[in-house]
């Protein structure tokens, strides 16, 4: 509109400047053709008066065409003048400032215009492809806002594209020359932009519910939160690439426009985090890899960082406390001998007999720090009575104190003990149960010795779950990690 409006009031101001400059040239030549030879003898003093009145008045005259043209008004009444020529060029001006008059009424665009001059056919056309235009952008501008159509995946967002094609067709496709090439760039952005909002916060919902299941996660039930957040991906790279084509255009976008495209470049880089992170929580790996949380916490670690909600920072530091809860096992499974007079004997070898008539039954060893195991057994049921096992022969034996724990099951057993004690996860915490693993305060000789028992150590799983192995190495890329990464375990 600014470069049509420009283009016609150049083209209606340069009609007065060609009239005012023929109108000079035309004065200049009928002065010259008109001028006679000196008289022979002076004229008389009538003669001189009238010539002298004629002048005057032609002289009045052209001063007041000249301001009809140079002023560019209509002319009145009392601008009448005689003679021809400069009528001519007053009526000529006065259309001219009809029609000027008719442009600042369209330029004004009221709800009834009157048009007075020629042109007005164009301007009543005009306004017409302007009312067009305004309706077109008016639906647009609505469907962007309250009309938004909830979307929450692939197939939505493409519906609401086809929508939005729809809409748009019927302001670009118009043959007005009066539609913005600005303003269709920008609701190719808005939607855009409206889309990758929509779609991340669809997705938090499905996201949150995700997480509650146990880690790892199961891929396949991931997909109702992957459809949105891939989708969050996609529709960015179309509102970068539609964002850049407006620039290559020369168009600079209303601020609404930005406005949109920058709180969408936030919600992507908060999903693009989510996606991230299922990942990262999905992986099959997560508890079978002793040293896993050596790479795993620093890729978490970013991902926490890129995050800016508050929620989800807590949801990550609940996944990250429950990866190290299933990563170091509440227990440790005791060694598969024990000792009996010093001797290496197979646990399973050993039966416990007591003389209560409620345990008739001699009862097995077990290598479970809850069960009946060497550190127990004495007093696990009342009236202890004997002791048997299976070595190079079958031999028992009444007296408790023949049976020890073996050092790894000393180990697993300082293990078991320190762990049930940990409440909240923290470096600190994960420091302590290192420390009571490897003996904290023992000579270095013995802790080197139980630190290398600690590691043939296997965790106590949940039926149906593979038994965390190597439980040195597990602690002490925990604690590595933990001790490098404390934001994620405290929001401080």
């Amino acid at each position: 509109m600014s470069r049509l409006r420009s283009g016609a009031v150049i083209l209606l101001l340069a009609v007065p400047f060609a009239l005012y400059a023929a109108w000079q040239v035309w004065a200049a030549t009928r002065a010259g053709a008109a001028a006679p030879p000196p008289p022979a003898k002076a004229a008389p003093a009538e003669q001189l008066a009238a010539a002298k009145a004629k002048a005057g008045a032609a002289a009045d005259e052209a001063r007041r065409v000249g301001a009809d043209i140079l002023q560019y008004r209509r002319t009145v009444a009392g601008d009448a003048v005689a003679d021809k020529d400069l009528t001519a060029a007053a009526t000529a001006a006065a259309a001219r400032a009809t029609a000027l008059a008719d442009l600042g009424t369209f330029l004004a665009d009221p709800a009834d215009p009157k048009y007075a001059g020629g042109l007005a056919p164009l301007y009543r056309k005009w306004g017409e492809e302007r009312r067009e235009l305004a309706a077109a952008a008016g639906k647009l501008d609505d469907w962007l806002g309250d009309g938004f159509p909830a979307v929450g995946g692939k197939a939505e967002a493409d519906a609401a594209l086809g929508q939005f094609a729809a809409l748009l067709a019927a302001y670009a496709d118009h043959a007005s020359a009066f539609k913005s090439k600005r303003l269709v760039a920008g609701w190719r952005v808005r939607v855009r932009a409206k889309l990758v909002s929509t779609l991340a916060a669809a997705a938090v919902g499905p996201y949150t519910r995700a997480l509650d299941a146990p880690l790892p996660l199961d891929p396949p039930r991931l997909d109702a939160v992957r459809d949105p957040l891939g989708q969050v991906k996609a529709q960015l790279a179309e509102l970068d690439r539609v964002a850049a084509q407006a620039r290559a255009d020369g168009l600079t976008l209303p601020d609404e426009v930005e406005k949109s495209r920058a709180a969408a470049a936030v919600a992507a880089v908060e999903s693009a985090a989510r996606e991230e992170l299922l990942s990262l929580f999905a992986e099959p790996d997560l508890f079978t890899d002793p040293d896993k949380a050596a790479a795993w916490f620093p890729k978490v670690q970013a991902q926490f960082d890129r995050t800016q909600a508050d929620a989800d920072r807590a949801l990550i530091r609940r996944k990250v406390r429950e990866f190290c809860a299933a990563s170091l096992p509440a227990a440790a499974k005791l060694d598969d001998v024990v000792l009996v007079e010093g001797e290496p004997i197979p646990r399973a070898a050993v039966t416990v007999e007591y003389a209560s008539k409620d345990n008739p039954d001699p009862k097995k060893l077990s290598d479970l720090p809850g069960g009946l195991t060497e550190f127990n057994f004495a007093k696990a049921f009342p009236e202890f009575a004997r002791l048997r096992w299976r070595g190079d022969r079958p031999s028992s034996s009444g007296r408790a104190e023949v049976l020890k724990p073996t050092a790894k099951s000393q180990v697993a057993a300082d293990y078991t003990a320190a762990r049930a004690t940990v409440t909240a996860w923290s470096p600190a915490e994960v420091g302590r149960l290192k420390k009571a693993c490897e003996g904290d305060g023992k000579p270095v000789e013995q802790q080197e010795q139980r630190r290398k028992l600690a590691d043939e150590l296997v965790g106590v799983a949940p039926a149906g779950q593979t038994p965390p192995a190597r439980l040195w190495t597990r602690l002490s890329a925990v604690a590595a990690a933990a001790e490098r990464h404390p934001r994620l375990f405290d929001a401080r």
